[in-house]
């Protein structure tokens, strides 16, 4: 609260100036402060999903360039489109800095799933491939002998 015992001067001017500094700048800047710590809190929070976000997009697209054929590129496009999804609600689970830990539990869940799923394609465009290879070589081993004969 104001201390008033300022306010005993007879000065109109006294009395302002003891009002202003005793009165209205403390509250002033104290709601400045709360306020542009509220700000930072956000912009801490923002920058914490964005790292994640970035760093999970860095892992899934080295996967889709480097591992993926392109005969299953589409899918795993798809795949991420999905995961952006996910990600942008689990942002909605982080409000405050303590709940930051929410999101981070969700996303990486949420990268795991969608991380198993891309492989799991990977795995099934090479497995794929070197079965049917695998067939056209049986079937060419299995003709050999007809084409001794």
């Amino acid at each position: 609260m104001c201390d008033k015992s300022l306010l005993a001067t007879r000065n109109a001017a006294a009395i302002a100036i003891a009002i202003l500094t005793l009165c209205v700048l403390p509250y002033a800047v104290a709601t400045t402060a709360t306020d542009s710590g509220a700000d930072v809190e956000n912009l801490n929070i923002a920058a914490e999903l964005q790292q994640f976000k970035s760093s999970a997009l860095t892992r899934i697209d080295n996967l889709l360039l480097h591992k993926m054929p392109e005969k299953m590129q589409k899918q795993g496009e798809a795949i991420r489109a999905e995961f952006l999804q996910q990600l942008e609600h689990c942002a909605q689970l982080a409000s405050s800095k303590e709940d930051i830990w929410r999101f981070k539990q969700c996303a990486a869940e949420e990268l795991g799933n969608s991380m198993k799923s891309l492989g799991l394609l990977v795995n099934e465009a090479y497995n794929g491939a070197s079965t049917k290879a695998c067939l056209i070589w049986l079937n060419l081993l299995l003709l050999v002998p007809f084409l001794l004969k």
